[in-house]
Protein backbone atom coordinates (compact mmCIF):
# COMPACT_ATOMS: atom_id res chain seq x y z
CA UNK A 1 0.00 0.00 0.00
CA UNK A 2 1.67 3.29 -1.15
CA UNK A 3 1.48 6.25 1.13
CA UNK A 4 -0.17 9.53 1.12
CA UNK A 5 -2.96 9.53 -1.60
CA UNK A 6 -2.27 6.92 -4.46
CA UNK A 7 -2.82 8.62 -7.65
CA UNK A 8 -4.84 7.31 -10.64
CA UNK A 9 -2.16 5.70 -12.88
CA UNK A 10 -2.09 8.48 -15.56
CA UNK A 11 -0.43 10.88 -12.55
CA UNK A 12 3.37 11.17 -13.04
CA UNK A 13 4.78 10.73 -9.33
CA UNK A 14 5.33 14.71 -9.52
CA UNK A 15 1.43 15.27 -10.44
CA UNK A 16 0.83 12.59 -7.75
CA UNK A 17 3.53 14.58 -5.15
CA UNK A 18 1.41 17.44 -5.47
CA UNK A 19 -1.96 16.26 -5.23
CA UNK A 20 -0.88 14.96 -2.17
CA UNK A 21 0.53 18.43 -0.80
CA UNK A 22 -2.64 20.01 -2.17
CA UNK A 23 -4.29 17.23 -0.86
CA UNK A 24 -7.25 17.54 2.13
CA UNK A 25 -4.94 15.05 4.43
CA UNK A 26 -2.34 17.28 4.11
CA UNK A 27 -3.65 20.03 5.37
CA UNK A 28 -5.05 18.39 8.60
CA UNK A 29 -1.55 17.36 9.11
CA UNK A 30 -0.40 20.96 9.05
CA UNK A 31 -3.17 22.43 11.08
CA UNK A 32 -2.37 19.94 13.76
CA UNK A 33 1.18 20.42 13.97
CA UNK A 34 0.96 23.90 13.86
CA UNK A 35 -1.65 23.43 16.89
CA UNK A 36 0.51 21.03 18.61
CA UNK A 37 4.09 23.48 18.43
CA UNK A 38 2.28 26.53 19.14
CA UNK A 39 -0.18 25.15 21.60
CA UNK A 40 -2.98 27.80 20.38
CA UNK A 41 -6.05 27.41 22.03
CA UNK A 42 -4.68 24.78 24.83
CA UNK A 43 -1.82 24.68 26.13
CA UNK A 44 -0.20 21.81 28.85
CA UNK A 45 1.25 22.10 32.14
CA UNK A 46 4.08 20.10 30.25
CA UNK A 47 4.35 22.72 27.99
CA UNK A 48 6.55 24.58 30.07
CA UNK A 49 8.39 22.14 31.64
CA UNK A 50 9.55 21.28 27.44
CA UNK A 51 10.58 25.06 27.57
CA UNK A 52 12.28 25.14 30.48
CA UNK A 53 14.21 21.74 29.37
CA UNK A 54 15.12 23.48 26.22
CA UNK A 55 16.26 26.94 27.39
CA UNK A 56 18.81 24.73 30.02
CA UNK A 57 19.97 22.25 27.76
CA UNK A 58 24.11 22.34 28.00
CA UNK A 59 24.47 19.22 26.36
CA UNK A 60 24.12 15.52 26.57
CA UNK A 61 23.85 14.66 30.36
CA UNK A 62 21.42 11.84 30.29
CA UNK A 63 19.24 13.69 31.67
CA UNK A 64 16.43 12.76 29.21
CA UNK A 65 16.64 9.64 26.66
CA UNK A 66 19.19 10.01 23.76
CA UNK A 67 17.11 10.38 20.50
CA UNK A 68 15.48 13.20 22.70
CA UNK A 69 18.56 15.02 23.53
CA UNK A 70 20.05 14.43 20.48
CA UNK A 71 16.46 16.37 19.20
CA UNK A 72 17.41 19.35 21.88
CA UNK A 73 21.06 19.52 20.32
CA UNK A 74 19.98 19.88 16.75
CA UNK A 75 18.02 22.26 17.32
CA UNK A 76 20.13 24.58 19.50
CA UNK A 77 22.80 24.06 16.85
CA UNK A 78 20.89 25.80 14.71
CA UNK A 79 20.10 28.89 16.93
CA UNK A 80 16.12 27.39 16.90
CA UNK A 81 14.19 28.86 20.29
CA UNK A 82 11.59 26.44 22.17
CA UNK A 83 8.74 27.33 19.62
CA UNK A 84 11.35 25.55 16.82
CA UNK A 85 12.14 22.25 19.09
CA UNK A 86 7.92 21.77 19.78
CA UNK A 87 7.51 22.57 16.15
CA UNK A 88 10.33 19.85 15.25
CA UNK A 89 8.93 17.36 17.93
CA UNK A 90 5.06 17.91 16.44
CA UNK A 91 6.24 17.28 12.85
CA UNK A 92 7.89 14.33 14.10
CA UNK A 93 4.97 12.97 16.28
CA UNK A 94 2.50 13.90 14.15
CA UNK A 95 4.16 12.88 10.70
CA UNK A 96 4.69 8.74 11.99
CA UNK A 97 0.77 8.55 13.23
CA UNK A 98 0.22 9.75 9.63
CA UNK A 99 3.05 7.38 7.73
CA UNK A 100 1.59 4.42 9.80
CA UNK A 101 -2.03 4.89 9.82
CA UNK A 102 -1.43 5.18 5.39
CA UNK A 103 0.67 2.42 5.13
CA UNK A 104 -1.98 0.06 7.42
CA UNK A 105 -5.32 1.15 7.15
CA UNK A 106 -7.57 0.98 4.54
CA UNK A 107 -9.98 3.63 6.45
CA UNK A 108 -7.71 6.56 6.66
CA UNK A 109 -9.80 9.29 7.27
CA UNK A 110 -11.41 7.41 10.33
CA UNK A 111 -8.05 6.02 11.26
CA UNK A 112 -7.30 10.03 11.57
CA UNK A 113 -10.47 10.55 13.70
CA UNK A 114 -9.56 8.28 16.03
CA UNK A 115 -6.00 9.06 16.82
CA UNK A 116 -7.22 12.73 16.93
CA UNK A 117 -9.56 11.61 19.49
CA UNK A 118 -7.51 9.19 21.80
CA UNK A 119 -3.36 9.96 21.04
CA UNK A 120 -3.47 13.67 19.48
CA UNK A 121 -3.71 15.95 22.69
CA UNK A 122 -1.90 12.73 24.99
CA UNK A 123 1.31 12.78 22.57
CA UNK A 124 1.73 15.67 20.75
CA UNK A 125 1.29 17.97 23.74
CA UNK A 126 1.85 16.27 27.00
CA UNK A 127 3.62 12.89 26.37
CA UNK A 128 5.53 14.05 23.50
CA UNK A 129 9.11 11.70 23.78
CA UNK A 130 6.20 8.48 24.44
CA UNK A 131 4.23 9.53 20.99
CA UNK A 132 7.69 10.06 19.23
CA UNK A 133 8.30 6.56 20.42
CA UNK A 134 4.79 5.08 19.67
CA UNK A 135 4.99 6.43 16.06
CA UNK A 136 8.42 4.63 15.47
CA UNK A 137 7.24 1.45 16.59
CA UNK A 138 4.13 1.76 14.21
CA UNK A 139 6.09 2.72 11.13
CA UNK A 140 7.91 -0.77 11.74
CA UNK A 141 5.35 -2.96 13.30
CA UNK A 142 5.43 -4.96 9.81
CA UNK A 143 8.36 -6.44 11.07
CA UNK A 144 6.19 -8.58 13.48
CA UNK A 145 4.15 -10.24 10.31
CA UNK A 146 6.85 -10.49 8.00
CA UNK A 147 9.02 -12.32 11.07
CA UNK A 148 11.81 -9.87 10.81
CA UNK A 149 13.24 -10.28 13.81
CA UNK A 150 16.34 -8.17 13.16
CA UNK A 151 14.63 -4.89 11.69
CA UNK A 152 11.99 -5.09 14.50
CA UNK A 153 14.43 -4.89 17.06
CA UNK A 154 16.20 -1.86 15.49
CA UNK A 155 12.53 -0.16 15.21
CA UNK A 156 12.20 -1.05 18.96
CA UNK A 157 15.78 0.31 20.11
CA UNK A 158 14.97 3.87 17.96
CA UNK A 159 11.99 3.90 19.75
CA UNK A 160 13.38 3.71 22.89
CA UNK A 161 16.11 6.44 22.61
CA UNK A 162 13.02 8.90 22.93
CA UNK A 163 11.28 6.66 25.52
CA UNK A 164 12.92 3.50 27.53
CA UNK A 165 9.26 2.34 27.92
CA UNK A 166 9.08 1.43 24.28
CA UNK A 167 11.19 -1.81 25.43
CA UNK A 168 7.75 -3.08 26.22
CA UNK A 169 7.47 -3.47 22.17
CA UNK A 170 9.58 -6.25 22.16
CA UNK A 171 6.55 -8.12 24.21
CA UNK A 172 4.52 -7.85 21.18
CA UNK A 173 6.82 -9.58 18.55
CA UNK A 174 6.77 -13.19 20.17
CA UNK A 175 2.74 -12.97 21.16
CA UNK A 176 1.36 -11.51 18.04
CA UNK A 177 1.43 -14.57 16.22
CA UNK A 178 -1.89 -15.14 14.27
CA UNK A 179 -1.57 -18.77 15.34
CA UNK A 180 -2.77 -18.19 18.67
CA UNK A 181 -6.03 -18.44 18.67
CA UNK A 182 -7.53 -15.07 20.35
CA UNK A 183 -9.76 -16.84 22.88
CA UNK A 184 -7.24 -19.03 23.92
CA UNK A 185 -4.80 -15.95 24.43
CA UNK A 186 -7.62 -14.56 26.36
CA UNK A 187 -7.52 -17.21 29.03
CA UNK A 188 -3.57 -18.20 29.24
CA UNK A 189 -3.33 -14.10 30.30
CA UNK A 190 -6.64 -14.39 32.62
CA UNK A 191 -4.85 -17.46 34.20
CA UNK A 192 -1.01 -15.57 34.76
CA UNK A 193 -3.10 -12.64 36.29
CA UNK A 194 -4.70 -14.56 38.64
CA UNK A 195 -1.41 -16.10 39.88
CA UNK A 196 0.58 -13.36 39.51
CA UNK A 197 -2.22 -11.98 42.21
CA UNK A 198 -2.40 -14.65 43.90
CA UNK A 199 1.26 -14.87 44.93
CA UNK A 200 2.05 -11.38 44.97
CA UNK A 201 4.56 -12.11 42.22
CA UNK A 202 3.71 -8.62 40.69
CA UNK A 203 5.70 -6.85 43.37
CA UNK A 204 8.53 -9.01 43.26
CA UNK A 205 9.29 -8.44 39.72
CA UNK A 206 8.65 -4.65 39.76
CA UNK A 207 11.36 -4.50 42.63
CA UNK A 208 13.60 -6.63 40.35
CA UNK A 209 13.06 -4.30 37.39
CA UNK A 210 13.56 -1.02 39.41
CA UNK A 211 17.14 -2.40 40.06
CA UNK A 212 18.54 -1.69 37.17
CA UNK A 213 15.57 0.52 35.49
CA UNK A 214 16.05 4.10 36.97
CA UNK A 215 13.04 5.19 35.88
CA UNK A 216 10.96 2.43 37.38
CA UNK A 217 13.02 3.02 40.88
CA UNK A 218 11.91 6.75 40.44
CA UNK A 219 8.25 5.58 40.36
CA UNK A 220 8.25 3.83 43.47
CA UNK A 221 9.82 6.56 44.79
CA UNK A 222 6.45 8.90 43.58
CA UNK A 223 4.48 6.51 44.84
CA UNK A 224 5.91 6.40 48.46
CA UNK A 225 5.41 9.71 48.70
CA UNK A 226 1.95 9.50 47.63
CA UNK A 227 2.06 10.91 43.98
CA UNK A 228 0.47 8.65 40.95
CA UNK A 229 -1.00 6.24 43.74
CA UNK A 230 -4.34 6.32 42.79
CA UNK A 231 -5.45 3.33 39.75
CA UNK A 232 -9.00 2.80 39.28
CA UNK A 233 -10.38 -0.89 37.52
CA UNK A 234 -13.50 0.67 36.43
CA UNK A 235 -12.41 3.60 34.90
CA UNK A 236 -14.57 4.38 31.34
CA UNK A 237 -11.61 4.22 29.35
CA UNK A 238 -10.32 0.88 30.47
CA UNK A 239 -14.38 -0.69 30.28
CA UNK A 240 -14.37 0.87 26.93
CA UNK A 241 -11.30 -0.86 25.74
CA UNK A 242 -12.26 -4.41 27.55
CA UNK A 243 -16.07 -3.94 25.23
CA UNK A 244 -14.29 -3.26 22.14
CA UNK A 245 -11.95 -6.09 22.63
CA UNK A 246 -14.74 -8.79 23.63
CA UNK A 247 -16.59 -7.21 20.27
CA UNK A 248 -13.36 -7.80 18.02
CA UNK A 249 -12.51 -11.38 19.32
CA UNK A 250 -16.32 -12.10 18.61
CA UNK A 251 -16.39 -10.92 14.96
CA UNK A 252 -12.78 -11.42 13.95
CA UNK A 253 -13.56 -14.20 11.27
CA UNK A 254 -15.37 -11.77 10.04
CA UNK A 255 -13.28 -8.31 10.06
CA UNK A 256 -9.93 -9.85 9.88
CA UNK A 257 -9.89 -9.93 5.82
CA UNK A 258 -11.06 -6.66 5.92
CA UNK A 259 -8.70 -5.04 8.10
CA UNK A 260 -4.81 -5.71 7.22
CA UNK A 261 -2.92 -7.18 10.51
CA UNK A 262 -5.84 -7.69 12.21
CA UNK A 263 -4.87 -10.03 15.04
CA UNK A 264 -1.59 -8.07 15.65
CA UNK A 265 -3.47 -4.74 16.25
CA UNK A 266 -6.30 -7.14 18.20
CA UNK A 267 -3.46 -8.67 20.64
CA UNK A 268 -1.95 -5.63 21.30
CA UNK A 269 -4.98 -4.15 22.54
CA UNK A 270 -5.78 -7.20 24.44
CA UNK A 271 -2.20 -7.16 25.67
CA UNK A 272 -2.78 -3.10 26.82
CA UNK A 273 -5.23 -4.16 29.23
CA UNK A 274 -3.49 -7.22 30.90
CA UNK A 275 -0.55 -4.79 31.11
CA UNK A 276 -2.43 -2.68 33.03
CA UNK A 277 -3.74 -4.85 35.50
CA UNK A 278 -0.60 -6.78 36.04
CA UNK A 279 1.64 -3.52 37.18
CA UNK A 280 -1.15 -2.36 39.32
CA UNK A 281 1.05 -1.72 42.05
CA UNK A 282 3.04 1.04 40.04
CA UNK A 283 0.12 2.84 38.58
CA UNK A 284 1.72 5.57 36.57
CA UNK A 285 3.55 2.83 35.05
CA UNK A 286 0.41 0.58 34.40
CA UNK A 287 -1.05 3.92 32.74
CA UNK A 288 1.63 4.74 30.05
CA UNK A 289 2.75 0.49 29.00
CA UNK A 290 -0.72 0.18 28.40
CA UNK A 291 -1.78 3.61 26.42
CA UNK A 292 2.08 2.44 24.35
CA UNK A 293 0.13 -0.94 23.93
CA UNK A 294 -3.40 0.31 22.82
CA UNK A 295 -1.92 3.07 20.20
CA UNK A 296 -3.69 -0.14 17.82
CA UNK A 297 -6.97 1.07 18.82
CA UNK A 298 -6.13 3.74 15.84
CA UNK A 299 -6.61 0.56 13.13
CA UNK A 300 -9.28 -0.63 15.19
CA UNK A 301 -11.87 1.49 15.79
CA UNK A 302 -12.05 2.10 12.26
CA UNK A 303 -13.64 -0.99 11.16
CA UNK A 304 -16.29 -0.75 13.48
CA UNK A 305 -18.20 1.08 10.59
CA UNK A 306 -17.86 -2.52 9.13
CA UNK A 307 -19.60 -4.62 11.93
CA UNK A 308 -22.87 -3.91 10.69
CA UNK A 309 -24.51 -4.54 7.30
CA UNK A 310 -25.97 -1.09 6.90
CA UNK A 311 -23.15 1.34 7.13
CA UNK A 312 -24.42 4.18 8.03
CA UNK A 313 -25.61 2.87 11.24
CA UNK A 314 -21.43 1.09 11.43
CA UNK A 315 -20.42 4.85 11.42
CA UNK A 316 -22.95 6.37 13.99
CA UNK A 317 -21.39 3.58 16.40
CA UNK A 318 -17.77 4.78 15.52
CA UNK A 319 -19.07 8.34 15.63
CA UNK A 320 -20.16 7.40 19.39
CA UNK A 321 -17.52 5.78 20.62
CA UNK A 322 -14.44 8.01 18.86
CA UNK A 323 -16.55 11.13 20.79
CA UNK A 324 -16.81 8.64 24.29
CA UNK A 325 -13.03 8.33 23.96
CA UNK A 326 -12.44 12.11 23.25
CA UNK A 327 -14.44 13.05 25.97
CA UNK A 328 -13.20 10.75 28.24
CA UNK A 329 -9.60 11.79 27.51
CA UNK A 330 -10.20 15.47 28.07
CA UNK A 331 -11.42 14.39 31.68
CA UNK A 332 -7.99 12.41 32.16
CA UNK A 333 -5.65 14.63 31.23
CA UNK A 334 -7.30 18.03 32.99
CA UNK A 335 -4.19 17.49 34.97
CA UNK A 336 -1.81 18.53 32.61
CA UNK A 337 -3.83 21.08 31.25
Amino acid sequence: MELGVKPPALLSRHQAFWKYVLGPQFIVFLLLVAIASTRQWLGTRDTQNYIDNFNGFNGFSGQFEPGFELLLWVVRLFDGNAIYFLFFCAIIGVGLKFIAINKYSTLVHLAIITYFAKYYFLHEMVQVRAGIAAGIFLVGIRYINEKKIVKFMITVAMAALFHYSALIYLLAYFVCDERIDNRLFVGWLVVAVLIVFSFNLDEYLINRVAEWLPQVALYQELLNYGEYARINFLNPDLLLREACIVLFVLIQKRMAPKIPMYDTWLKMMILSVFTFYLLRRLPVLAFRLSELMDVSMIFMFPGLVMVFKNRFTGFVVFVLVTSMTLFINFSTLQTFF
